[in-house]
């Protein structure tokens, strides 16, 4: 499941990011959500609205 935070992974210091699982690992974190439900394997196929 994606879940919305803050991060300071995408070089523009913190901001706004939604993360499949821990946030402390950049790899699970995406600037928007729906990039966020298509990368998360808790997610696929369908992820909840």
């Amino acid at each position: 499941m994606c879940i919305a935070g803050q991060c300071d992974y995408f070089g523009h210091g913190m901001q706004n990011c939604y993360c499949c699982g821990d946030v402390h690992e950049k790899t699970n974190c995406h600037l928007t959500m729906e990039e966020c439900k298509s990368n998360c394997p808790v997610c696929n196929p369908k992820c909840l609205p």
